[in-house]
């Protein structure tokens, strides 16, 4: 399917075909997306990745670099390692990144035509597989989703108004051991009654929103094996990935909150200094390995000598280790009875 465009109300090429809510809707009933750069961009757009972000997560994204014709190959190299890089650090998952055109013939250079080529075909080889693959109707997930996310509302207000009782209750005792004139007291008792009512009530109503949960799956189940569609009710457990945060999402709350600027020429300096680099944080998953390639990269990218470089050589001097953490207490101890365990077991007062 392809999208109509996603421009502003505030743009010259807005109207209601390109309204960024039709295109939105569209992608997120997708089952997966092709999102075209045009080599000429040099990168992926700020726009482009903003609304990427407003798109299902879990819908698998294949960005592919259009009129790679049009570049040479060191360019169309550094083309994808900058949109691989964007993505990256804003933290958009995709599957990859490969370079297109449809001018092959055209193309002189044989290196180049190799490159596009080989893209060309991971690209299909990806379509191919995505193809295989048995489509799962998403109806009963985005269902389950609304039921649990309303639950949650009346059980938040719930709570809300089992606080606000508490509260109450607790005022009328203590008034009532001072000897309080009842009729100062009837007003609090008054609202208790009503804070209780409420309280049964959205009790009531979350109970009804099971049973109508229960009765539509059941429905559902029975239709789908009618038509033959396997559509089991799906698990809370499997829709927790769905309240997991973006820790960025999570860094840029705290700053709103704590009102910290960050100077922008900070991530200006960091992108030039590493501008063409592959991120490899998470290619191995720790030990010498880990710390090798982490050591090359930094050699590669920044003017330093190996000795200059210090990564986590200090947890291994427990002394050092302290002093940075400028700890004053001498009863603490950092990790200087790692392996022993008796002392580490008296420490923590096992049982």
């Amino acid at each position: 399917m392809d999208t109509p465009g996603y421009s502003k109300p505030d743009s010259e090429k807005y109207s209601a075909k390109t309204d960024e809510q039709i295109a939105r809707g569209q992608l997120n009933a997708s089952n997966y997306i092709l999102w075209f750069v045009q080599a000429d961009a040099g990168t992926i757009t700020e726009e482009d990745i903003k609304f990427i972000k407003t798109l299902r997560e879990d819908t698998p994204k294949l960005v592919i670099v259009n009129k790679a014709d049009k570049k040479n190959l060191k360019d169309l190299k550094e083309i994808i390692s900058k949109i691989k890089a964007s993505l990256d650090i804003k933290g958009v998952r995709y599957v990859d990144v490969f370079a297109f055109t449809s001018r092959i013939n055209q193309v002189e250079n044989e290196e180049l035509c190799s490159f596009i080529e080989a893209d060309t075909e991971k690209i299909k080889k990806q379509i191919e597989s995505w193809n295989r693959q048995v489509y799962e109707s998403n109806f009963a997930r985005n269902f389950k989703i609304l039921f649990v996310r309303c639950r949650e509302f009346y059980e938040d207000e719930i709570d809300e108004e089992s606080r606000k009782l508490v509260r109450l209750n607790t005022s009328i005792t203590k008034l009532s051991i001072e000897d309080v004139d009842s009729e100062i007291l009837e007003p609090l008792q008054s609202m208790v009654r009503d804070a209780q009512k409420t309280v049964n009530e959205l009790k009531d109503i979350r109970e009804k929103l099971k049973e109508l949960q229960d009765e539509f799956f059941t429905e559902i189940k029975f239709i789908s094996d009618v038509v033959g569609i396997a559509m089991p009710e799906p698990s809370e457990i499997d829709l927790l990935q769905d309240n997991v945060q973006n820790p960025m999402e999570l860094i840029a709350e705290y700053k709103k909150e704590k009102n910290i600027q960050t100077d922008p020429s900070i991530g200006d300096m960091l992108q030039s200094v590493f501008e063409g680099i592959e991120p490899v944080i998470n290619k191995r998953p720790g030990g010498s390995e880990y710390r090798d390639e982490l050591l090359d990269v930094i050699l590669a990218a920044c003017n330093v000598e190996t000795e200059e470089i210090h990564i986590h050589d200090c947890v291994k001097n427990t002394e050092e280790y302290a002093e940075l953490c400028k700890l004053e207490h001498e009863s603490v101890k950092i990790g200087n009875i790692f392996g022993r365990t008796e002392e580490y077991a008296g420490i923590v007062k096992l049982q």
